[in-house]
């Protein structure tokens, strides 16, 4: 086998293992974000290299597209709260910028995170649509797949 062989061979491997490991990780975000029952407000779901969205239609205030980057997690840091809508909600905090807002309810989000004070942009939150036991395993699947950062607390 030739050199040039050889590596269109090992992209072509990489490339196949890639294809393999983002379903599972897509199927536990999307579990994550849904739970068993599909909420008809959510418009889209993706994840792929570690970066999930997630489209939001608020129908008062329009879309929101929430992104994050589940590479800079610091999966210690999970935690569970009661939000303001009476839902559960998972947070991670991140090493650094880790969420992205957009759409026509972004604004109205920055405005709210500068008046309270928290920073949105450096934390992956997300209402969950399942028990807090089983979005745990789907965890487990997306830290299989993306390491993010490690921390010995």
């Amino acid at each position: 086998m030739n050199r040039v062989s050889l590596t269109l061979a090992t992209i072509l491997s990489m490339a196949f293992t890639q294809a393999i490991a983002n379903p599972k990780a897509l199927e536990a975000f999307q579990f994550i974000v849904d739970g068993d029952i599909r909420d008809p407000l959510i418009t889209d779901i993706n994840f792929s290299n570690c970066k999930s969205q997630v489209t939001v239609n608020t129908i008062i205030l329009g879309t929101i597209t929430i992104k994050h980057n589940w590479n800079e997690a610091i999966w210690n840091s999970q935690n569970y709260y009661i939000n303001d809508n009476g839902k559960k909600e998972l947070m991670l905090s991140c090493r650094t910028t880790c969420a992205e807002y957009m759409g026509e309810a972004a604004e109205l989000m920055s405005l709210a995170s500068l008046m309270t004070g928290i920073e949105l942009t450096k934390s992956i939150r997300l209402e969950i649509g399942a028990s807090q036991m089983r979005v745990n395993r789907a965890l487990k699947d997306l830290r299989d797949e993306c390491p993010g950062v490690s921390s010995k607390y």
